[in-house]
């Protein structure tokens, strides 16, 4: 991974690494580290937004870090509710045009 790839704001990251002074020089490994050992803060510190985490759905895969199969199942689990919201919302519809006629 080059340094081009690399986001220019990883707020996620340097909440992380608020005792350093910045993480531009930070290896992507090193961020990847970071990023595991501070993984269970990340719902104190807010949401991530996606770009950061693509960056480290990125980083995981590329390292085979068990953060990739922790953020796919969170993105299939969200996916899953999401079908299930709209067949719902389908569902009531049809009921609705049902009785209605």
């Amino acid at each position: 991974m080059n340094q081009r790839s690399i986001p220019e704001k990883l707020p996620f990251l340097e909440r992380l690494c608020w005792q350093r002074i910045g993480i531009e020089n930070l290896t992507p490994l090193e961020m990847l580290k970071r990023y595991e050992r501070g993984w269970h803060y990340r719902d104190i510190f807010g949401e991530i937004n996606p770009t950061e985490a693509e960056f480290i759905q990125q980083l995981a895969q590329q390292y085979g870090s068990w953060l990739f199969n922790q953020m796919f199942t969170k993105l299939l689990l969200f996916s899953i509710n999401l079908i299930l919201i709209s067949y719902k919302t389908v569902t009531l519809i049809l009921a609705e045009e049902h009785s209605s006629v």
